[in-house]
């Protein structure tokens, strides 16, 4: 049993970043999260059971900076087990994802996260941004956040908040229970249908670009 992150005082942020066969991308990733300005973080990395470089990727990472951690499966569980073992064992009272295939272009992204939440009603769930979206044609567009009239009804429709761009807290994360292990596919979104509509967190909308989504 895991228990909760009570200690207010706790700034440490855990970026939790799941991964698998993808060493090719995982160095842009890592790379983007140390540029951060807000340096009381730990990196989390969880691989599920990556058969090519990924652990000598990370290992090249963990001889320079000893806040990475890495877990890696014994098989191949799906990115739900891989969201929910990074919750389960990061240590941060703040958490924040990144996808492998994301990156970070705002340094100053977990600074202006953290002091939202710390200005914030207890009622928040989440702070998350805009992206620039990246497609495989090569075509890019940028797609700003606003807060939509009723929230609720507004994130059943999907496409309003993108993972490598939320911040949210362990307390919170476990809470809900983790992701659901039982969806194929929308894990990320499902999780935060949840968040807003079955325990009525409220959500942060930053107008800033933060991060490129691929």
């Amino acid at each position: 049993k895991v228990s909760k992150i009570n200690i207010k005082s706790n700034k440490l942020v855990s970026v939790n970043l799941t991964t698998y066969n993808r060493a090719y991308l995982l160095s842009r990733a890592i790379e983007s999260i140390l540029k951060q300005t807000y340096k009381d973080i730990e990196i989390l990395i969880v691989d599920d059971c990556s058969t090519d470089e990924t652990e000598e990727t990370v290992n090249f990472y963990q001889n320079r900076y000893k806040f990475i951690r890495y877990i890696k499966h014994s098989y191949n569980k799906g990115n739900a087990h891989s969201r929910n073992t990074a919750m389960n064992n990061c240590t941060g009272y703040y958490v924040a994802f990144m996808d492998d295939d994301d990156e970070w272009i705002d340094i100053n992204k977990i600074k202006k996260q953290v002091e939202i939440f710390q200005k914030s009603s207890k009622n928040l769930g989440i702070v998350c941004s805009g992206i620039t979206r990246y497609k495989e044609d090569g075509s890019q567009s940028k797609e700003h956040t606003i807060s939509p009239k009723n929230l609720k009804s507004r994130i059943l429709r999907g496409g309003l908040i993108h993972n490598s761009t939320v911040l949210t807290t362990k307390d919170i994360l476990l809470e809900l229970g983790g992701f659901n292990l039982d969806l194929p596919r929308g894990i990320d979104y499902e999780f935060f249908i949840r968040i807003v509509v079955l325990h009525n967190y409220s959500v942060h909308f930053m107008n800033d670009i933060t991060c490129k989504y691929y």
